[in-house]
């Protein structure tokens, strides 16, 4: 891109004028120094210089083209269009308007650079350094709208990436949410069963201990009964001589006691019935036999 321009031309003074003398020496005093790149020297004697001729359009130029170079664009800006607004020399208002452009692009106002450029180009159309910086300005909008676009494509993809990530994420949490309440779930409904089993294994056993204590319970009952009983459901032992009961056709089984005369008439009864006893009664009756009868009738 084009620097920034500066009249070189000095006012042109009378040789019989002190005053324009003076103008004259100080204005090529401060071109001297801006060549040699002392701008704050230059601005200096170009201020000085300004005091005599407060008005002078070349010297309110070159304050503006040496504030320019010391950065401070505010100031070079404000000088530029007054040059351009009340110059009387066509060439030294395209150079006005020129730089204005320059200092826009350099403050980021592109769009306003565009214009300066074309109102420099309308004054002078063959001025070649107003058309590359016209181009190139526009380029650097262009590239930078371009630029702007793609920053806003990454970021809406970025931020679509992020969304689709956040809802991955969350499906995914909630889907472990999900595995971990059925697990949960599973676990509770296995421990109340364990517990239902266990339930039903304790209320077997109490069943069970309560079946023994009362089986226990009636055979300790059954006992005490057999005990009180006279006679067991078991013969019991004859006398000491070995010797069986008499069956229960009316013999006595207890040995040695006398028969009562009822059951002698019952014996005898018996015998008359079954003639058999009678044979059973003569066979006990033979030596060696204790049975016998006490009485003799």
């Amino acid at each position: 891109m084009k620097h920034v321009c500066i009249a070189l031309s000095v006012l042109l003074v009378s040789a019989v004028s002190a005053r324009a003398s003076s103008l004259y020496s100080s204005v090529r005093t401060g071109i001297n120094q801006y060549e040699n790149q002392k701008y704050e020297e230059a601005l200096k004697t170009f201020l000085d210089a300004q005091v005599d001729e407060p008005e002078n359009a070349r010297l309110k130029y070159d304050i503006a083209a040496t504030q320019y170079k010391l950065g401070r664009y505010d100031e070079a800006a404000g000088g530029f269009q007054d040059v351009a607004a009340t110059a009387q020399d066509a060439g030294l208002e395209t150079h006005a308007l020129y730089n204005l452009g320059n200092t826009m692009y350099r403050q980021g106002r592109l769009e306003d650079a565009v214009e300066y450029y074309k109102q420099a180009l309308e004054l002078d159309p063959e001025d070649e350094d107003a058309r590359k910086n016209l181009e190139f300005v526009r380029d650097e909008i262009r590239r930078r709208m371009n630029e702007a676009k793609e920053t806003k494509k990454r970021q809406q993809d970025q931020q679509n990436q992020q969304g689709q990530q956040g809802q991955q994420d969350q499906q995914n949490q909630q889907g472990q949410q999900g595995q971990q309440n059925q697990q949960n779930q599973q676990d509770q409904q296995n421990q109340q069963g364990q517990q239902a089993q266990q339930g039903q294994q304790d209320r077997q056993g109490q069943q069970d201990q309560q079946g023994r204590q009362e089986q226990q319970g009636q055979q300790d009952q059954q006992g005490q009964q057999d005990q009180q009983s006279p006679q067991g459901p078991q013969s019991q032992q004859g006398p000491q001589d070995g010797q069986q009961a008499e069956d229960g056709n009316g013999l006595s089984a207890e040995a040695g006691r006398p028969m009562s005369e009822e059951e002698a008439e019952q014996l005898l009864k018996g015998i008359q019935e079954n003639p058999e006893k009678l044979m059973e009664l003569r066979r006990r009756s033979q030596p060696g036999s204790s049975r016998r009868p006490a009485k003799d009738w």
